[in-house]
């Protein structure tokens, strides 16, 4: 399949490439969109990035993962002894049942150079993030506190970083139960470590996220949240997470 530049399809494309959708989000989409049109191949859409014919759309500024092969990274352990552990999740947080069971990271930048925060939403996958200029327990806690405010919040699961610290006064302040992985076991909260290697796109390992205001990570996570997903039949954490608020005013 050829596409022409100024149709309606190239247009597409090349809008939601600059919002950094994969080329397999961009057909599903379209074809959920526009299911009495031709579809979009996807293979096409790579070769037609690949040989450069979309204006200032190339590989490694607009695809994922650049043509690169990443590595699971090590997770550092401290002596949190939690009160439940991820195994012991009840059905409905297993199930994804419900909005409102999030799971939380840190995404570091270089050494001295400030981190984010992040929770996300395992049923709808929508992600809010926030800047921390050190890794301090009650200040992690604080800002997660304000992320999550006015949001359902059922259960919040976290890795065992040091700056989950304070994970009985967070449970405190928003009345919900906090749940940790095991150690070395960063995929039981595999929701929140695929999104955050989303924002390792724009935030790679040695970035300086005191060089960024909070209104350049609200881009970003806003970027992420209307991007449709195929486990959510391509449609976007926002669609999902804001319908399933509505039904549960």
């Amino acid at each position: 399949m050829a596409l022409t530049p100024d149709t309606e399809e190239w247009n597409y494309i090349v809008f939601n490439l600059e919002q950094y959708w994969s080329p397999e989000t961009i057909s599903n989409r379209w074809h959920k969109e526009h299911p009495d049109r031709k579809s979009l191949c996807v293979s096409t859409i790579y070769r037609y990035i690949y040989l450069k014919r979309f204006p200032n759309i190339t590989a490694k500024t607009h695809l994922r993962r650049r043509g690169k092969r990443f590595l699971p990274r090590n997770s550092n352990y401290n002596t949190i002894q939690p009160d439940r552990l991820i195994p012991e999740w009840p059905e409905e947080i297993c199930l994804r049942t419900r909005v409102g069971d999030w799971e939380g990271d840190t995404v570091y930048g270089g050494v001295g150079k400030g981190l984010l925060v992040t929770q996300v939403d395992r049923k709808s996958r929508f992600l809010r993030a926030s800047l921390l200029t050190k890794r301090e327990a009650s200040l992690t806690k604080d800002v997660i506190c304000q992320m999550l405010k006015g949001l359902p919040v059922k259960s919040i699961s976290l890795d065992n970083g040091s700056e989950f610290a304070e994970f009985r006064a967070l449970e405190k302040e928003l009345n919900t139960d906090v749940y940790f992985a095991e150690p070395h076991k960063p995929w039981q909260r595999g929701t929140n470590e695929n999104t955050n290697d989303l924002l390792r796109f724009f935030f790679p390992k040695g970035f300086d996220f005191r060089t960024i205001t909070q209104e350049t990570v609200d881009k970003v996570v806003d970027l992420i949240n209307h991007r449709p997903r195929k486990c959510l039949d391509w449609k976007t954490p926002a669609e999902v997470f804001e319908a399933e608020c509505v039904a549960l005013a």
